[in-house]
């Protein structure tokens, strides 16, 4: 673990065999960066000094994170309303960037998956047609630009509802660096406490 008093964080350093850098926050509040096997301290040292100012603004951004590995009843009651609160408002920017109107935006318990397009009506028409977007409340642990794909990734579903290339051109117009967060959105959920019924 490195700490640099200057830089307000700690950070910690994973050299691996890749020609390029990556810093990432955890949901838990850890700075990492992961870096080319040959780079030096000083690579590392000078990296951290030019973003610094980014990583400080990202870590208090950072939504709260439960102290304990589990969610309590009471963390998940908080996490719902600040969802319901928070939510309706990124879709209704991002529809209107997108030119889509979903009929109903909703925050579930879901546990497996962040986010979902839920399409109801004429499989081969468009008139008629109705789109519920559903959001876990766990998505609120996330960081806000995580969130924020999620939710661009589900409206874009009412474009195109399955997973084919037309959906993922359709994605990168609207967020180029998708995959990178697609990747980011995973490691972060893995690391979300979770919430056990009956503690």
């Amino acid at each position: 673990m490195d700490t640099d008093k200057a830089l307000g964080f700690e950070y910690q350093v994973i050299s691996t065999n890749r020609k390029s850098y990556e810093i990432m926050i955890n949901v838990d509040g850890m700075v990492i960066v992961r870096c080319p096997n040959e780079a030096t301290d000083a690579d590392v040292a000078d990296l951290m000094e030019r973003h610094a100012d980014n990583i400080n603004k990202s870590l208090a951004q950072k939504p709260k994170m439960p102290a304990r590995g589990v969610l309590t009843a009471d963390d998940v009651a908080r996490l719902k309303q600040e969802a319901k609160q928070y939510l309706p408002g990124r879709v209704d920017h991002f529809a209107a960037v997108m030119g889509v109107n979903p009929d109903k935006v909703k925050i579930t318990a879901g546990e497996k998956c962040m986010g979902s397009c839920i399409r109801r009506g004429y499989k081969n028409q468009t008139e008629g047609r109705h789109y519920t977007i559903c959001f876990s409340y766990r998505l609120m642990l996330l960081p806000e630009n995580l969130r924020d794909f999620v939710v661009v990734h589900e409206l874009a579903h009412m474009i195109e509802i399955r997973h084919t290339p037309a959906f993922f051109s359709l994605l990168g117009k609207y967020e180029p660096n998708h995959y990178y967060f697609a990747d980011q959105v995973k490691r972060h959920e893995s690391l979300i406490p979770v919430y056990i019924k009956n503690r």
